[in-house]
This record gives structure tokens, sequence and C-alpha cells, in this order.
């Protein structure tokens, strides 16, 4: 099986993180954390921002 990751934060998607649209169907391709009801949550965060917002988060769960 194919793991799925969040096109905006890289978090490992499953069936329960899925962001969702306006019309409550579910988004394969954004997490809850960054996509709920068919907008980005923080849409004028920058690539950077992101990525000093996700590293700690990565680094507890394992990853170097």
């Amino acid at each position: 099986m194919e793991q799925k990751y969040c096109q905006s934060c890289g978090m490992l998607l499953s069936e329960e993180l899925y962001g969702t649209e306006l019309s409550k169907a579910k988004n394969h391709e954004y997490c809850i954390y960054c996509y709920e009801k068919g907008e980005f949550k923080q849409p004028d965060i920058t690539m950077e921002k992101m990525i000093k917002a996700c590293v700690p988060f990565m680094v507890e769960k394992g990853m170097t």
C-alpha cells in the first residue's frame, strides 16, 4: 500500500487525518492541520515558516 503525505506539511496521512472540503468531503492531498472546510488554515505561510513549524514534530517522531 502506498503511503500518502500532506502536500503542505509532509505529515503521513491516514483516513482520520485527511483535510476536508466545504462540502465535508475528504481531501486526500492535505491534512486536517493544514486544510479544513475547503481552505488552508494558514494561507500566507511561507515554505520557510512551514519548515520551522514542522521540524520539531518530525524530530519528535524519530525522523532525521
